[in-house]
């Protein structure tokens, strides 16, 4: 993402405080209206084009005009507690806060489950969702399925990976970040953990979520394996001509 200062002021705004229409955006950022629209919808460097914000709801004010509510992204999320973690400024309350919030929108364990873990790891939880968030910005995660959530035939993805773009579902960008989040997190949990004696009630919602990422990873994995080596076999034609 090409972070402006006026995009991180948005970022913010939607993450104090979610659905948001533009104009609520502009209030509550500071950004004139129409920046925040340009900012927000601008085809090649807008945060919904990027995938930071997407549209939540959308309906008519009284007067007959359209009415359409942002939130952030999973990966939006992930953009804004980077920013804590970079400005070295994670106030605990804050991002505790934020989940909250965004648990509403995100049927996510990590964010359901924040009591439980508070109540597990104590408040360094906090601090783990944001170092995670940084590794994911410094090094996001790589699809090794890329066909996966793809549409077109095989000519038109070649054609869009020489072209530097790859049709991919933010549905399915979705799902990949959420797994990495998944693995990344309890990675700090497992180290903060090693060597103590783990003694705490079973969470059934936190289990279920490793185990299917692990299982969803592997199965897409097994799934894609045929393609990616027809596509493999492709590119090497491609680029050996």
């Amino acid at each position: 993402m090409r972070e402006t200062n006026s995009g991180v002021k948005i970022i913010r705004a939607l993450a104090h405080e979610a659905p948001l229409t533009i104009y609520a955006i502009a209030k509550k950022s500071g950004v004139a209206v129409s920046f925040v629209h340009k900012v927000v919808k601008d085809p090649k460097i807008g945060l919904e084009p990027q995938k930071i914000v997407r549209v939540y709801s959308e309906g008519t004010w009284r007067t007959g005009l359209k009415r359409t509510e942002y939130i952030l992204t999973f990966r939006g999320l992930v953009e804004y507690f980077n920013l804590l973690f970079e400005e070295k400024q994670v106030e605990r309350s804050e991002v505790k806060r934020v989940i909250k919030k965004y648990r509403q929108f995100y049927d996510y364990p990590i964010f359901t489950e924040q009591e439980f873990l508070e109540a597990w790891l104590g408040a360094k939880v906090y601090d783990f969702i944001c170092s995670t968030a940084w590794i994911l910005k410094s090094h996001p995660p790589s699809i090794p399925i890329i066909t996966e959530g793809v549409s077109g035939s095989l000519p038109a993805i070649i054609q869009s990976i020489n072209e530097g773009r790859l049709p991919v579902s933010i549905q399915w960008e979705e799902k990949i970040l959420t797994y990495a989040f998944t693995l990344v997190f309890f990675d700090f949990v497992a180290v903060a953990l090693e060597g103590e004696r783990i003694s705490s009630t079973p969470n059934s919602a936190l289990y279920r979520l490793v185990d299917e990422t692990y299982n969803e990873l592997r199965e897409a994995l097994e799934r894609r394996l045929k393609d990616v080596e027809k596509l493999e076999d492709a590119l090497k034609k491609q680029f050996s001509t």
